[in-house]
């Protein structure tokens, strides 16, 4: 989620790139049309729908124009995600409860966003509830690089870790195939092991 504007901007930016690699737990094959699609059924989908009007923003599949000849899908599809979670053992249930472990931790030892909670449920009942949750939520994200942690294992997670293979070997077809500007639209907490890789 984020402003209209930020993503104007972002349509704008797209389309000087040969290929635009995006991610999207999607079956192969799969486009996105303009606008959008209607809402999801998906916890993670409703509670990003639910975001946006809290904090009247915009949806990112609504926003961004995925009809582009350069969009490029470079992810698993839920098939192939849904395997290797089990393969490695995880579960959307065990990585949430990582998460608060980390998060606990993190206060514990003052570097996470101490108080952040009471400062988001302050922000539900504000006059300008907006603007005080956008910027309760900006000091959650300043940690999180750190939060990120909380899914990574030693050979990494899923989430992460296996979908940056599957963008990297997408990544390696549109290079063999003569791309030479390639843009990488991925959200950040991907990005640390990319810029690994």
């Amino acid at each position: 989620i984020g402003d209209k504007k930020y993503y104007r901007q972002l349509n704008k930016l797209f389309t000087k790139y040969d290929a635009l690699l995006y991610e999207l737990l999607a079956p192969k094959g799969t486009r996105i049309p303009k606008g959008g699609r209607g809402g999801s059924g998906h916890p993670i989908g409703m509670m990003q729908e639910g975001m946006t009007e809290v904090l009247g923003l915009a949806y990112q599949l609504e926003e961004v124009d995925y009809t582009k000849k350069n969009f490029v899908h470079a992810d698993m599809t839920p098939d192939e995600f849904s395997a290797k979670m089990k393969e490695k053992g995880e579960s959307w249930t065990g990585m949430l409860f990582r998460a608060m472990g980390q998060s606990m931790a993190m206060q514990a030892q003052g570097t996470g966003a101490a108080g952040s909670e009471i400062e988001l449920l302050f922000a539900m009942f504000d006059d300008n509830r907006e603007l005080k949750m956008k910027r309760a939520l900006a000091k959650q994200f300043e940690s999180m690089d750190d939060m990120m942690l909380a899914f990574e294992g030693e050979e990494g997670s899923t989430i992460i870790t296996e979908r940056n293979k599957a963008a990297f070997k997408v990544l390696a077809e549109q290079l063999a195939a003569g791309k030479k500007n390639i843009g990488v639209f991925y959200g950040a907490g991907h990005l640390d092991d990319m810029d690994q890789r």
